[in-house]
């Protein structure tokens, strides 16, 4: 009792289970994350090997909610961002993940790291159509930007 735990809400190829917030490395499903506590009083989680994203900073504390918006706003309307520039899409399963980012596709469970979709057909035969991961709208958009 008294630990304090990282768990993930969502961010990527990530954790499933909780983790306690001390430096050093974890093994989950024969994959090894590190935390790291670094000189400014933040933390650094290192993904595990291949995953996205490969880390990511935090500060133990309770969440700026004015800065979580304004990030947030900043990245749905920048035009650089790369939330506006490609199609994400992320999906965990029991032991594994299944992602689309722009035209590269993951997924573990297959075998597939950064399969390049090559036309509008692949991305709904591979996509689309058996993980609804996308709506045909959403799809038309996404061939207009990438094919």
């Amino acid at each position: 009792m008294g630990d304090t735990f990282i768990v993930d809400v969502g961010i990527g190829d990530f954790i499933k289970e909780p983790v306690v917030l001390r430096e050093g490395p974890s093994v989950e499903d024969g994959k090894t994350y590190r935390l790291e506590h670094l000189p400014d009083a933040s933390w650094r989680f290192h993904n595990a090997e291949g995953a996205m994203p490969p880390n990511f900073d935090f500060f133990y504390e309770a969440a700026n909610e004015d800065q979580l918006g304004a990030t947030c706003s900043n990245l749905q309307s920048d035009p650089q961002s790369i939330f506006r520039q490609n199609l994400i899409c992320q999906q965990m399963t029991a032991t594994g993940l299944k992602g689309l980012l722009g035209r590269m596709y993951t997924d573990t469970d297959a075998g597939l790291d950064g399969h390049l979709i090559e036309s509008e057909e692949e991305l709904h035969e591979v996509i689309v159509q058996p993980h609804h991961f996308i709506t045909s709208k959403c799809q038309a958009g996404c061939a207009a930007q990438h094919f």
